[in-house]
Order: C-alpha cells, then structure tokens, then sequence
C-alpha cells in the first residue's frame, strides 16, 4: 500500500506541475522581462503519457524562441531527458522537469482525446510564485516517498 502522502498526490494533475515549475524557474527563464508569455506543449504516446513536451518563450508578440525540449526517449540514451536551446538554461527546472516526468503515473494525466496538449503562461505574480514553489515541493515529495515506498516492497 502506497503512503498517504502518494495517494494525496494522486489528485495532484500533472500539467499543474509542469506549470507550477516554469512558474517557479520564471526569475532564471526570463529574468529581465515581466511581460513574456510561456507556452509548455506536449505529445502523448500510445499509453496516454507525455512522452515529449517543448517549452517556448514570446517576449514580442508571434515571435516565439525555444526554451528547452524535454524527450523521455531521449531519457534512454542520456542521464537527463531535458535539453535547453538558445541561451536559456535553468538547473532547477531541468531537475523538475526530469523527476517529474519519470513518474508520471503519480498524477493525475491530463485528458488526451487525441490531441496535443498547451499550458499558457503569463509573467507570474509573487503569489504564483509562492504557490508554485509549494506545489513543486509537494511533487518532488510525493516522487521521493514513491521511491521509498518503491525500494521497501
């Protein structure tokens, strides 16, 4: 039986954690700029997980530079599934993005009715911050409690 803390996340959907930490890494992704917008797209696979999201930034409108891509068939050939394109670089959401992403079967998953999914972000208030700070922290949590569980059984 998996820890109470797991089956709380359970309820936790899963593009929520992908926005919560580009809202989280927005000070590194976009330090001089409270006016960019953020797009986080993702495909799914045969099984209904992302298997391979794309992180942009448009600080003009309709121009848009690639942020980082993150490919989980990538995850078999290298040590991270997170690449980052055109200067942009963050530690912290490249180690969220690849956690998460691992464990995607400890959130709830976005509905797929055949399509691609979209997350759109504006620049974040200090609230948002804070509040995607908890909600990252409480993933990361709820991977390392699996992961415990996990090695226990």
């Amino acid at each position: 039986m998996l820890p109470l803390k797991v089956k709380q996340m359970e309820c936790q959907k899963l593009d929520r954690v992908l926005e919560a930490a580009v809202v989280l890494t927005w000070p590194e992704l976009m330090p001089d700029d409270d006016c960019a917008l953020v797009h986080v797209e993702y495909d799914f696979d045969s099984e209904h997980n992302i298997d391979f999201l794309q992180i942009w930034s448009s600080k003009k409108r309709g121009i848009w530079r690639l942020i980082c891509t993150c490919s989980m068939a990538r995850y078999e050939i290298t040590k991270s599934s997170v690449q980052f394109q055109n200067g942009y670089a963050s530690q912290q959401l490249e180690q969220i993005l690849d956690r998460v992403m691992r464990h995607q079967d400890l959130f709830v998953l976005p509905h797929n009715p055949g399509r691609q999914g979209l997350i759109q972000i504006a620049a974040p208030t200090e609230e948002q911050r804070r509040a995607a700070a908890v909600s990252v922290k409480e993933a990361l949590d709820a991977v390392k409690d699996s992961r415990e569980e996990f090695a226990l059984v």
